[in-house]
């Protein structure tokens, strides 16, 4: 079961894995690294009316919820700040994508912690898996959501 869910963590992140006709519950490049690089700084900084968050608050946001994960994972226990990881600038485009770099490494050294194994104990898998594909997706949902908010101007 955990190998199954570490693949749907894999795939809210990166879409469809190399090699494969399909994905499990994403089209195509709807995952959240390929919807985020469809988008320009400045563009996922726009407020959307209507909404209380950004596509970058999102992206932000999830990038933080992964950090912690991590820090969790190498025992170093850090005091979540919820609301702190909501408030971010906006970003320039050359910020842009220097944050993505940044969270596409959050989450190689994430899914790499799966892939090897090396999580606490079998629950704690278990739960941490199942906890990152429900934030993913949700935050997925929302970024997409966005993204085509943004496109429509």
């Amino acid at each position: 079961m955990f190998k199954l869910l570490t693949e749907l963590f894999r795939e809210s992140y990166q879409g469809v894995k190399p090699g494969a006709d399909g994905t499990w519950y994403v089209q195509g490049k709807e995952a959240i690294f390929p919807t985020l690089r469809e988008v320009t700084g400045e563009e996922a900084s726009r407020p959307i009316k209507g909404s209380r968050a950004t596509l970058a608050d999102h992206a932000w946001h999830t990038c933080y919820y992964l950090t912690l994960l991590n820090q969790n994972i190498r025992g170093e226990h850090p005091r979540p700040d919820w609301e702190g990881s909501w408030q971010h600038g906006p970003f320039s485009n050359e910020e842009w994508q220097v944050f993505l770099s940044q969270f596409e490494e959050e989450f190689e050294t994430c899914y790499a912690w799966y892939q090897r194994g090396e999580l606490p104990d079998e629950d704690d898998a278990l739960m941490f898996s199942m906890a990152n594909v429900a934030h993913a997706a949700f935050h997925l949902g929302a970024m997409r959501v966005l993204l085509g908010l943004i496109r429509v101007g």
